[in-house]
């Protein structure tokens, strides 16, 4: 079931203009887990209605309401919505999409320029001219981009993430807009996870230890190896990571370990034989 949107203005003050909400009625901007979500669809009335963000795409491809399909199960596995043939994108069972924060989408991702420099486009002043070369791209991206305008003030950054960044609700916007355009609907593997993997690289350490010491190289730079080829299958799979320099420098701090500790060879169980005299019960004649 989805939230409900809140009243829209009457039909006659919308004109033909298409109308979006932004805002949905009693909605947390957090869900339970502390995730923080985002209303794409919701229900006004008997309409599915969409988004800002969702509008502003549709608008930027050029297409129009008919070309969005919102898909639910039992017909597919999980919620997504479908604009075109261009865009896939995960949804919960209330219309919301979940941000991303480890996307990686941030500048220079997307460009952003603020409103002083956008002032230094058209001048024909030498000094304005040679700051002009330095915002080339951001000018540049202002004719073949989505613009988002907003407020990025430091007082307008009152969005909290779980990393503990703070951004605007214009960056919040920006962000949602350049993932869905992007695909990279990218988590990180839990904290559990995370443990687990650097668990499994010391008990590896601890096998390549009982080695010889040449041999410790060649399996230790071969199990990095393996290693990392799994936690690209995993991301290529699920779209989930793991910050991969931790645990390269794990496995470069324990190769190096294993080549300066004196080499112990494992002990053998030997048999040991025991020699016995023969016992002559009277003697010999």
């Amino acid at each position: 079931s989805f939230s409900r949107t809140i009243a829209y203005p009457e039909k006659g003050s919308r004109g033909k203009g298409q109308v979006a909400f932004g805002k949905i009625e009693l909605s947390d901007p957090k869900n339970k887990n502390g995730t923080l979500m985002l209303p794409l669809v919701a229900r006004h009335g008997d309409d599915i209605v969409p988004s800002f963000i969702l509008t502003a795409i549709i608008q930027n491809e050029k297409l129009k309401l008919d070309d969005i399909t919102l898909q639910l199960p039992p017909a597919v596995a999980h919620a997504q919505i479908l604009i075109g043939n261009k865009y896939i994108i995960p949804i919960d069972l209330s219309g919301q999409m979940k941000l991303y924060e480890h996307a990686a989408i941030t500048p220079p991702l997307y460009k952003t320029i603020n409103a002083t420099k956008l002032t230094l486009a058209h001048s024909d002043s030498p000094e304005v001219k040679k700051l002009q070369q330095d915002l080339e791209d951001e000018f540049q991206s202002l004719s073949n981009n989505l613009i988002v305008i907003g407020l990025d003030r430091a007082h307008d950054r009152h969005i909290t993430l779980n990393s503990g960044e703070k951004i605007s609700l214009s960056e919040l916007i920006t962000r949602s807009i350049a993932t869905i355009q992007s695909g990279r609907f990218i988590e990180q593997w839990s904290l559990t996870g995370r443990l687990l993997s650097f668990a499994l690289i010391i008990l590896l350490a601890l096998k390549i230890y009982q080695l010889k010491r040449r041999q410790v190289l060649i399996w230790g730079a071969l199990l990095t190896f393996l290693y990392f080829s799994a936690c690209i299958f995993i991301f290529n799979s699920t779209l989930t990571w793991n910050p991969p320099f931790t645990a390269l420098a794990l496995f470069a701090a324990l190769i190096l370990i294993g080549l300066i500790l004196p080499y112990s060879p494992p002990h053998s169980a030997g048999t040991e034989q025991k020699k016995s005299e023969p016992i002559d019960g009277e003697g010999s004649a």
